[in-house]
């Protein structure tokens, strides 16, 4: 399971070094702040950079990524 489980864990790197906002725990305030929202709408951004720029989960398992376009229609 290891060999799926570090893909995964790079995807939170990822939403983590793009916007590390959602991962400042001192500023995320429960019943304050939308927290699932921002850490909704940062997978969300997260995604549309994969797929301009790549990443290694795709490159890990071979996959390519798909258009911006593709993934934004199809995903709502």
């Amino acid at each position: 399971m290891s060999r799926f489980r570090q893909p995964v864990e790079w995807c939170f790197g990822k939403i983590s070094i793009l916007f590390a906002f959602v991962d400042f725990y001192k500023n995320q305030k429960l019943y304050l702040q939308p927290v699932a929202s921002y850490r909704q709408i940062a997978t969300l951004l997260a995604n549309c950079h994969s797929c301009f720029y790549g990443n290694l989960t795709s490159q890990y398992f071979e996959v390519p990524t798909p258009e911006v376009e593709d993934y934004l229609k199809n995903g709502f």
